[in-house]
């Protein structure tokens, strides 16, 4: 993808490069030098551009496959060095706090695990993550539903991290998955990829708000 496919995206959009800025984590400067094409559109960033701007196609490089291969040889093998863990090695103790939404519903988590999944060995020890299921396509192509997600507690979110948000509604609590974009002592604005939308929360509806643990981090890379 170059400049003029990202400009093309902000007009038919009609979103600006601030959001954009917010939504990858970055300057608005860079932003605009890569509108001038001065500065490559790294694939990281890609597949989060696509999902800000709506841009769902069979081409669509998934951040967690690109995560997953930066560890493969200029020829494209594995590096041998990499041993996957068996199966028997991870510990099935891992709970899933039930399921997570995109919309309506999801899971008032009260602390009761409905199931339990094997571990990756370098959460072993770790009593602040649990497991939940995604329900709906509100965040395809990231998650798709049925999709297993690993939240921790002990760090704290940052813009552009995926996070799992409970929030009051109608005297019920209930959890989304979603993109953070901005946070502070008032509002909190998040990113929801299908169909590709910000939702601004009050913050004093926020009851808590956990880190989604990407790829990257469960492998160790």
């Amino acid at each position: 993808m170059d400049a003029n496919w990202l400009k093309e995206q902000f007009r038919r959009t009609g979103r600006s490069q601030a959001d954009l800025a917010r939504h990858l984590g970055i300057q608005p400067p860079m932003v605009s030098k890569m509108v001038r094409g001065e500065r490559k559109i790294q694939a990281v960033e890609l597949d989060r551009m696509r999902a800000f701007f709506g841009v769902i196609t069979a081409e669509t490089t998934s951040v967690k496959m690109v995560e997953k291969n930066k560890r493969l040889s200029p020829a494209g093998f594995v590096d041998p060095e990499i041993s996957t863990p068996l199966r028997s090695h991870m510990q099935r103790d891992l709970p899933v706090l039930g399921s997570v939404s995109g919309g309506k519903g999801g899971l008032q988590m009260n602390g009761n695990a409905v199931d339990y999944v094997r571990r990756p060995p370098r959460l072993v020890g770790r009593k602040d993550v649990f497991a939940l299921y995604v329900e709906d396509t509100s965040m395809v192509p990231a998650y798709k539903p049925g999709a297993l997600v690993i939240v921790e507690k002990a760090r704290p979110p940052a813009p552009g991290d995926d996070v799992v948000i409970e929030i009051m509604e109608d005297g019920d609590q209930r959890a989304l998955i979603k993109n953070l974009v901005f946070a502070n002592h008032k509002i909190v604005r998040l990113q929801q990829y299908n169909p590709a939308k910000e939702i601004e929360i009050e913050r004093s509806r926020v009851v808590t708000m956990h880190r989604v643990m990407p790829l990257a981090d469960l492998l160790g890379v």
